[in-house]
């Protein structure tokens, strides 16, 4: 079991009690913003009882799904995406548990060796369908047993009719709906990946891309053409991007992210560059001729410009 100081990413054991929030977290969406905002009313509730609490949360460094499901369910965030999340949130610390260490830990054995003993929890925060333990037969109730008053249950977070929740988000992202994705992270969805040499033909064509392919195993959004935002060392630059197997000049089935940075032309290959995912303009199109495409292409740009309201 790792534990992290969250304002230096090192690992190092806290000496202070903890008020913990604890779950999966893939995503930080806004219902676990929720479950982080009330670690922190109550590190500032017990302040003057419990001087030294510290605000943190936890989670396993891999998720179950890795070792109990046939295919392992893609997550939204990597775990190092995950802990700036909650250093941003505010939290102190971040306790990550080993899966195989704990998947037949009781219920009870959880709390009082985990959550008591290693972790020193004096307040716990989950959320309302929160299940722990060997067969995940712990719940909130028996969280109570030990916690009495110290603890909260949070409320599903809901936008209109929509449960937020990690399964919902990767249903949006994989429909193409990055907007409603946007409001249940709050914030756009984004990837982080690796520049790599293409076929050049963005350039040839006058409009020079970056091209990403997606890793084995993460989540891809429907094919198509986005209006995103390109950072590259902590600048956003406004982009237009193809999601997709690009059918009109490779008829491959390579999965590649394709952006075009709006009034850019740096080099960028082996570099890493985050794309943040604002707005589905288009699905992806097999057109017949490079003019044809070219001419959506301008289509596309005249759209992000639209989007982003640019001149």
């Amino acid at each position: 079991m790792k534990q992290i100081n969250l304002r230096t990413m090192c690992e190092e054991v806290h000496k202070n009690p903890l008020a913990l929030a604890i779950g999966n977290f893939d995503g930080v969406h806004i219902g676990h913003r929720a479950l982080l905002e009330a670690v922190r009313r109550a590190v500032a509730s017990l302040r003057d009882e419990l001087p030294g609490l510290c605000a943190g949360v936890w989670c396993f460094a891999e998720p179950p799904s890795a070792y109990l499901a046939d295919k392992p369910i893609p997550q939204i965030l990597s775990i190092e995406e995950k802990l700036a999340c909650f250093a941003e949130a505010g939290m102190d610390y971040c306790i990550l548990g080993d899966f195989p260490t704990l998947r037949d830990y009781s219920p009870d054995r959880f709390v009082q060796e985990i959550l008591l003993d290693v972790c020193d929890c004096r307040y716990v925060v989950c959320g309302f369908n929160f299940s722990f333990g060997a067969r995940g037969l712990g719940n909130a109730e028996i969280l109570r047993r030990f916690f009495g008053d110290r603890m909260t249950v949070v409320d599903p977070v809901c936008l209109g009719a929509q449960v937020v929740s990690s399964t919902a988000i990767r249903a949006a992202i994989g429909a193409g709906n990055v907007e409603l994705t946007k409001n249940m992270l709050g914030r756009p969805w984004s990837v982080c990946l690796p520049v790599q040499h293409g076929k050049a033909l963005g350039r040839t064509i006058g409009v020079p891309t970056l091209n990403q392919h997606f890793t084995r195993g993460s989540i891809i959004p429907a094919f198509g053409v986005y209006a995103t935002v390109c950072e590259i060392d902590g600048v956003h630059y406004p982009a237009v991007t193809n999601v997709g197997i690009r059918p009109t000049v490779d008829d491959g089935d390579t999965v590649t992210c394709e952006s075009h940075i709006l009034d850019f032309s740096q080099d960028m290959y082996d570099r890493a560059v985050r794309v943040h995912f604002h707005a589905h303009l288009r699905t992806e199109q097999k057109y017949a001729s490079l003019d044809e495409l070219r001419a959506a292409i301008a289509d596309d740009i005249t759209a992000a410009r639209a989007y982003f309201k640019l001149r």
